[in-house]
Order: C-alpha cells, then sequence, then structure tokens
C-alpha cells in the first residue's frame, strides 16, 4: 500500500482539512520517507538505528516549530513497522494537538476511521509475576494475539509480564476515535501501574501486536521523568520477536 496525494485529500477532507501541498518542502508539511532504507538490511541493528535518527531529526524540526507557535495540529498518516511508529509517537508527544488517521484496507483502501462498529474494549491482566521488581514486560494484543510463552522465554525467569488485550481482537479492533480513546486510557493506566508496582524500572519491554494508531499512541503517552523507556520487539518472519529500538521521550 502507498500512500498518495489523493489518499491523503480524501482522508482529510472527512475532518474538514484541506492539504496544500504548494507547502511542501517549506517547513510546513512533512513527509518521512524511510524507504530508501529497506531492503536486505531491513530489520538489522543498522536499519533500526538509522530509521530512528530519521524520525528524530524530523521530530527536532516539528518541535522547532511548535514553539514558535507556528503549528497548532498535526494530521498523521503512517504506515511503517511497529518499533517506527512507537517512536514516532514519542516525538509527537502529547504537546499538540494530533489526529491519527488509521490504514483502511479493502474496496475504500485509504485512510480514515470505519463507521458502524462497536468501541473496542480492553484488559490488563498480569500473566506472571517474575522474580525482579525492576524487570517488567507487556504484551499488547489489539490487531492479533500473542502467545506468552513465546515472550516468556525471551524475557527471562525475572520479568513480570502483563498483556494488554482487546476483547475482540483483529485488525478492525480499533476502528473509531472511541475506540482509539479507550485504549489510550487502558495504556496510561497501565503505565500508572508500572511506576506504582515497579519503581525503579529500568525499560518495558514491548511485544506488541497492534495497528498504525494504537503503535504511535503507545509512544505519544509516554512521560519524560515519569515513565521508563519502552524496549519495543519486533516480530520476524518465523513469528517469534526480536529486540528492534529503545524509545523514550
Amino acid at each position: 500500500m502507498q500512500i498518495t496525494r489523493r489518499m491523503v485529500v480524501r482522508a482529510l477532507l472527512e475532518r474538514d482539512v484541506f492539504p496544500d501541498y504548494t507547502l511542501l518542502g517549506l517547513d510546513h508539511e512533512f513527509e518521512l520517507d524511510l524507504r530508501s532504507l529497506a531492503g536486505q538490511d531491513e530489520g538489522t541493528d543498522g536499519y533500526w538505528a538509522a530509521a530512528k535518527e530519521q524520525i528524530l531529526a524530523e521530530g527536532e524540526r516539528i518541535q522547532r516549530l511548535v514553539d514558535k507557535a507556528e503549528i497548532d495540529r498535526i494530521s498523521v498518516l503512517a504506515l511503517a513497522r511497529i518499533p517506527l511508529l512507537v517512536a514516532t509517537g514519542a516525538v509527537l508527544g502529547e504537546g499538540i494537538d494530533v489526529e491519527l488517521y488509521p490504514t483502511r484496507r479493502g474496496a475504500e483502501e485509504g485512510f480514515g476511521w470505519t463507521a458502524g462498529l462497536p468501541v473496542a474494549e480492553f484488559d490488563t491482566v498480569a500473566r506472571r509475576e517474575g522474580f525482579e521488581p525492576t524487570s517488567v514486560a507487556v504484551i499488547v494484543s489489539v490487531s492479533g494475539a500473542i502467545d506468552p510463552d513465546g515472550v516468556f522465554s525471551v524475557v527471562g525467569d525475572d520479568a513480570a509480564v502483563y498483556e494488554i488485550a482487546a476483547r475482540s481482537p483483529g485488525t478492525e479492533a480499533i476502528s473509531s476515535q472511541e475506540s482509539l480513546d479507550a485504549f489510550a486510557r487502558e495504556w496510561r493506566s497501565f503505565l500508572a501501574r508500572v511506576e506504582k508496582d515497579h519503581p525503579g524500572a529500568k525499560a518495558i519491554s514491548v511485544f506488541p501486536a497492534v495497528g498504525v494508531t494504537s503503535a504511535i499512541t503507545m509512544g505519544r503517552l509516554l512521560v519524560r521523568g515519569a515513565h521508563p523507556p519502552l524496549h519495543v520487539y519486533d516480530r520476524t518472519r518465523d513469528g517469534s520477536f526480536a529486540f528492534a529500538m529503545e524509545v523514550t521521550t
């Protein structure tokens, strides 16, 4: 799936916003293109590091314009691997109004919410207590299910392992702004639980099966000085997980 100008215009018009491409490249519209990094090196340490560097650079550029009050709202249409989306959310943060557009496939391929679907519900459960209070991992099962046993083998016996799961997981689990808001509340509640029950945690290992909007939201809700960094894992071709990058604010 490619992001075309027609897709962008159609998605934004649904929210009464009109993109003006005459501004592209003039410090008011942004295209973060990571496709040049793809290929045989995709998924390697060098790939993740280079992609993160580009994301952070773009985030600094946006922040300069936010600080000068030249930007007051950002519409985000994204296609990328999950760790990169989480990192993008972290550089955007909560200090500016951000509108997220989910991918929409099928006959109406593009971006936007799908009307008429129920609001998603989420639960957080402790899958294992672990032996070291400062070692924490979380499984996030929204667009699909993740086998906890595979996570246990990656994080070892010390880590407490939690799972945030949609009651009806699937690619359309988060199909409306209301569903995304429900996920944000659950994720924020989990971060508060880590603050309370795992003081001194150096990082939260994250094993995600999520869509675009929920991945970005996970990064956006990190609070500097309050939450530990996220160690985001990427699902490999054989279904296992490999560490991708650290995401912090």
